[in-house]
């Protein structure tokens, strides 16, 4: 399918196989970038807190995931499973494997979304001397408790811990993002985005601060890929 195609498809919002099949999933391929450098730019602050506890410490992280896409009325319009790997500061590798392939790989400079189906890769420049959220966040170089208010929820029974990271300023990429962790090990992330949107994505078979090859965080365009800057 061409990328006019899908320009015309989306503006026409006629449905075209899979609904993310434009940029839904793209989007959310961007927005990752930020969600994830959350989960590595807070500081440690109380002792025994299982968040502050996975976060301390840590180099590199990778495992599994399983992923749901509700509407806004919260009716699921994609699901999806894969694998990914995260090494500090700003390496990031996710790969979705089903129903059909598509990657993302963040090298600490560039930002590469790549559709095999379209023949297509998306680029996006990463400053980490910039102000922007996303770049602060993914370098691990803001307070996270001065652009998001942090709140504990925990499960009746004691096993399960969930936060609740809600921009201060509401000229976010999201509108709260859900982490949880089923004792003391990252279970879940659930995101909001501004369009009413929400993302579900579940963890499996997590290693964490195992070596990663370097090759995980490189991409090079397969011949014949078109090459869009943004």
């Amino acid at each position: 399918m061409s990328a006019e195609l899908c320009g015309y498809i989306r503006h026409a919002k006629i449905p075209f196989g899979r609904p993310d099949r434009c940029g839904v999933r793209r989007s959310w391929l961007w927005t990752l970038g930020l969600v994830l450098g959350i989960l590595f730019s807070r500081a440690a602050t109380a002792q025994g807190d299982p968040l502050d506890e996975f976060l301390t410490g840590m180099r590199t992280l990778s495992g599994t995931f399983e992923q749901a896409i509700l509407d806004a009325e919260e009716q699921q319009v994609d699901s999806s499973a894969g694998q990914f790997w995260i090494e500090r500061p700003g390496h990031l590798r996710w790969v979705y494997q089903e129903p059909y392939e598509q990657l993302l790989v963040v090298d600490g400079e560039r930002a590469w979304t790549y559709d095999p189906d379209l023949e297509q890769v998306v680029v996006r420049d990463i400053d980490p001397g910039s102000a922007g959220p996303a770049v602060l966040l993914l370098f691990g170089k803001s307070n996270i408790d001065q652009q998001y208010q942090v709140e504990r929820v925990s499960a009746i029974d004691g096993s399960r811990t969930r936060y609740r990271l809600t921009p201060r300023d509401t000229d976010r990429e999201f509108v709260y993002l859900d982490i949880s962790f089923l004792e003391g090990r990252l279970e879940s992330l659930v995101m909001r985005d501004s369009l009413q949107q929400t993302t579900r994505i579940r963890f499996f078979d997590l290693r964490q601060n195992q070596p990663l090859a370097a090759d995980l965080f490189q991409f090079t365009p397969p011949p014949d890929t078109d090459v869009i800057f943004q």
